[in-house]
């Protein structure tokens, strides 16, 4: 246990330089910065959860102590947080002689464990109360955000129009889809990111034989019937009124309204994960299957969003219809 909390240490330390990369708006930095989780979830799935934490704490201290108190909190909540949750659910597990895999769920040794689907829809759910909590930490509301947002977004359209007066419109038009776009893609991209962390520190610590857990195949990631209820939710909530009502500012309704918009920009993430998972299930038994999923991998990154709702409904239609099972895949998604 010694080892495990100077492995906290660490890798609290190395999380910490990792966010501190964020300090430097490149393009590397930015990929630093979404890494920082990384190293937090490889403890937490050697170790538990709290070896995770304590290395989440030595990170926000040694960035308080190096930058300021806000580049502290703002690690806790956006690096830290998530490994600590996310293990600690990870690592549940009852024992069951059951070896059917309602939600996609690894059993193994006459223990059940918690399912990876509902890690991803955890991952959501935190993807939005992160988002919250900075807006409500940031002491402005919804319309200093708003206006922040749009500020930003009229200094890039003005750049993309080359300041051509003539273009004014064209210039408003980009500012008010960006003031409706950018909470529910931030929380998107925080959750796809935290998401590919989580991957990649579990194909860590099994390859290094130091995993609590074992894992199930990518391949078998379900989620229970209710989170479709969730994504329609969100959706219906954004497409009655939704953060595009530019005069909606105030007011209970307002702040419902934003936080379906980050709901739906989570679970649209989740369920794009779900739609990757299930093209991996319908190709396992195809000979082409590298190159069918070498392509849509570069067509994610090269096209970025067209292929989202493709994806989605992927996913949906798996959910309703089991594709994968008659296909003759993993066990279908029960309830929960």
């Amino acid at each position: 246990m010694k080892n495990a909390y100077l492995v906290a240490i660490i890798a609290g330390c190395a999380a910490a330089a990792l966010q501190a990369a964020a300090l430097t708006p490149t393009l590397v930095g930015i990929v630093l910065f979404s890494l920082a989780p990384l190293p937090l979830f490889v403890t937490g799935f050697a170790f538990g959860p709290l070896p995770a934490a304590a290395g989440g704490l030595v990170g926000a201290l040694a960035l308080l102590a190096a930058v300021n108190w806000q580049m502290g909190f703002v690690f806790a909540l956006s690096a830290a947080t998530a490994p600590v949750v996310l293990t600690w659910l990870a690592l549940k597990h009852r024992p069951s002689a059951d070896t059917t895999a309602h939600e996609g769920e690894v059993s193994a040794g006459g223990v059940q464990w918690y399912p990876e689907g509902r890690l991803v829809l955890w991952a959501a759910g935190l993807a939005v109360a992160v988002m919250l909590v900075t807006l409500l930490a940031g002491g402005g509301g919804l319309q200093s955000l708003r206006t922040s947002t749009a500020s930003m977004a009229r200094h890039i359209g003005e750049m993309l129009v080359g300041n051509d007066s003539t273009r004014t419109a064209d210039v408003d038009a980009f500012v008010e889809v960006m003031v409706v776009l950018v909470p529910p893609a931030a929380t998107l991209i925080w959750h796809m990111a935290t998401m590919i962390c989580l991957w990649l520190a579990a194909r860590v610590v099994v390859l290094s034989n130091i995993s609590l857990r074992p894992w199930a195949p990518f391949s078998a990631l379900h989620f229970p019937r209710e989170s479709l209820w969730a994504l329609a939710a969100a959706g219906l909530l954004v497409a009655l009124d939704g953060v595009s009502t530019p005069g909606a500012t105030g007011g209970l309704w307002a702040y419902v309204n934003f936080a379906a918009a980050l709901a739906l920009g989570a679970m649209i993430s989740a369920f794009v994960l779900l739609g990757i998972a299930v093209v991996h299930g319908l190709t396992a038994k195809l000979a082409g299957r590298p190159f069918i999923l070498a392509t849509m991998y570069m067509a994610l990154i090269l096209l970025q969003g067209v292929l989202m709702a493709p994806l989605v409904g992927l996913a949906i239609a798996d959910m309703i219809f089991d594709l994968r099972g008659r296909a003759g895949g993993h066990a279908p998604s029960g309830s929960a």
